[in-house]
């Protein structure tokens, strides 16, 4: 799990370093490194998730000469890859429970004892649903935060920038989910998909 943390550490690091498109109303930046936060909350949980991609994100303000920003975006790129694995945890969690009724009430004693294998289309969906949570999240963290340093019109000006960056993530995340959920990797590996 550590290799693994490192690594989506050092991703989140280069997506969000190598590809910086200026915002001036607050002199900061989009990018798309939230798409290895997503990532970072279902492959390695709340806790891992959390710190990986805050380090990564926080790596790239402080390398990328934006201090100020650093101790916040750690703070909020935490949050959001905790917030992703959260509501996707408890999301198959639901729909896992779901299916174990169906299956209790149609199934023999012996196939109500295993695990429910979950859909790729429904673990995705809990995917997507976090992944946007979390990217309005991090909007509103970076919105208040840019208030305190730079008035509400900047804030306001940057804010629609926060959410393009929070959706690309999202939609980016997506569409690499799949593949890394039917390989199994980090936590992925405890969802026992089907199709």
């Amino acid at each position: 799990m550590l290799a693994l943390g490192g690594l989506i550490a050092a991703l989140t690091f280069v997506l969000t370093f190598s590809l910086k498109i200026p915002t001036f109303s607050t002199h900061g930046y989009v990018h798309p490194g939230d798409t290895a936060v997503a990532l970072a909350g279902v492959l390695l949980g709340p806790w891992f998730g959390a710190v990986a991609a805050g380090l990564g994100s926080a790596l790239a303000d402080v390398a990328g000469g934006y201090f100020h920003y650093a101790p916040v975006t750690f703070l909020i790129k935490a949050v959001d890859a905790a917030v992703v694995a959260i509501i996707f945890r408890n999301l198959v969690r639901i729909c896992r429970s779901r299916s174990r009724g169906a299956s209790n009430s149609e199934a023999d004693d012996t196939s109500a004892a295993t695990t429910p294998r979950l859909s790729i289309g429904r673990a995705l969906a809990a995917f997507v649903i976090g992944a946007a949570v979390g990217g309005l999240l991090m909007a509103g963290g970076y919105f208040f935060y840019e208030i305190f340093l730079y008035g509400v019109p900047a804030a306001v000006a940057d804010l629609t920038g926060n959410l393009i960056q929070g959706a690309f993530g999202a939609v980016t995340a997506a569409m690499i989910f799949a593949p890394l959920a039917k390989i199994g990797l980090g936590e992925l590996a405890e969802l026992n998909l089907k199709g």
